[in-house]
């Protein structure tokens, strides 16, 4: 099995949702629950997951969300999950900067 980047797999959950939406008005309340939950799983990214529960809150009363609402939660979630590893990186990089200068000093 290969191993896939976090934002890899946050993709593989939410570009198919996405292309499950097509031109649908409405979605019903539990089936973004499920996609909700799947990313949420998905990921041990602290940030991440809070947005996803964050979401999940928003819609826990509905009945029916929106779907370009929807759609708008799924993309701002793989822009997230996009950003994340790179933000992870530049504070590994800033650690050892620092680490460096201490050592150096």
């Amino acid at each position: 099995m290969t191993t896939m980047t976090h934002s890899t797999q946050i993709e593989r959950i939410a570009r198919p949702a996405i292309a499950a939406i097509g031109d649908q008005v409405l979605l019903s309340q539990g089936r973004c629950v499920d996609v909700f939950l799947d990313l949420y799983c998905a990921t041990d990214d602290v940030g991440l997951r809070w947005s996803i529960a964050d979401r999940l809150t928003d819609i826990s009363h509905l009945t029916a969300v929106l779907a370009d609402d929807m759609r708008a939660d799924l993309e701002a979630i793989m822009a997230i999950a996009s950003d994340s590893g790179a933000l992870a990186l530049d504070w590994v990089d800033h650690l050892l900067d620092e680490e460096i200068v201490a050592r150096a000093a």
